[in-house]
């Protein structure tokens, strides 16, 4: 702190000399001269306590802001909530047929129509049939548009290992 000091009054010496030349040279110039020895001097008294400002705030902390931020931790990332909620669905589907039919199945039918398409050219609206070939009869039983709704709401869902069997199906499509 004491060194950023003495730099500044330093330089505000060498500025009242210049000033001082300036002066003895040019009289006449001793407005604008003394104008600018004021803003010198000023801009060096703010140089200075910003310097002592700094040295003060690290001396504290031991680091400065630069060096705390290098060494925080990361955060870890945040799950993408459409993950989450895809999970949860999951989960729900397991439990109740409701949730199978009504939330996961248009997920999993969605997922169907892009691959089938995009994989083998099959339009699920239009060739059902070729669907039903490529997907297998348990896919196609969950997936197809004329599932009907199930009858007992609460009842269970689809088992995991069987849902698993779906989820493979349509990565292999």
């Amino acid at each position: 702190m004491r060194r950023a000091i003495s730099e500044s009054v330093s330089l505000a010496v060498i500025a009242s000399a210049l000033l001082a030349l300036v002066v003895s040279i040019r009289p006449g110039d001793r407005d604008l001269a003394l104008d600018l020895y004021v803003l010198v001097v000023g801009a060096l008294a703010m140089l200075a306590v910003a310097r002592v400002a700094r040295v003060a705030r690290e001396s504290q902390t031991g680091r400065s802001r630069f060096d705390e931020a290098l060494a925080a931790e990361p955060t870890a990332p945040e799950r993408p909530p459409d993950l989450v909620r895809l999970e949860r669905e999951v989960a729900l589907s397991v439990a109740r047929a409701f949730d199978l039919h009504f939330r996961l199945r248009p997920a999993l039918r969605e997922i169907a129509v892009h691959r089938l398409l995009a994989r083998r050219g099959i339009d699920l609206h239009e060739r059902p049939e070729a669907a039903r070939a490529a997907l297998g009869e348990p896919a196609w039983e969950l997936l197809r548009e004329d599932r009907p709704a199930p009858e007992d709401r609460m009842g269970p869902g689809l088992p995991l290992d069987e849902l698993r069997r779906v989820v493979d199906t349509l990565e292999r499509v």
